[in-house]
């Protein structure tokens, strides 16, 4: 599956929202085989490209991170605990700034 959704994406050009397809179904592969750096490469990847679901993309990243030995560098310097930062938590949740405001 990995070698197919690999090819898809080097197939063609015009169409990102294929790659995001394979970029998905890749990060979930990866998991599948406990390959957690190319799983979070992919949740990485998914998180600076597509705006389907934020949360979603940060959260997996997060897991990913948190499945790697704590020994074991981390990609890209990042840290589970950053990745919910204040500063990015009120875009992780789903709220706006100015709803959020009035709390």
């Amino acid at each position: 599956a990995i070698r197919y959704f690999e090819e898809g994406c080097a197939a063609q050009q015009a169409w990102k929202q294929f790659h995001h397809m394979c970029y998905w179904e890749l990060m979930w592969c990866f998991a599948y085989k406990a390959m957690w750096k190319m799983a979070y490469f992919y949740a990485d990847l998914l998180s600076k490209e597509n705006h389907w679901s934020k949360a979603m993309y940060v959260y997996m990243k997060a897991a990913f991170l948190t499945m790697l030995p704590l020994d074991e560098p981390r990609p890209f310097g990042e840290e589970e605990v950053n990745l919910f930062s204040p500063d990015k938590s009120v875009h992780t949740i789903g709220l706006c700034p100015l709803t959020s405001r009035w709390r």
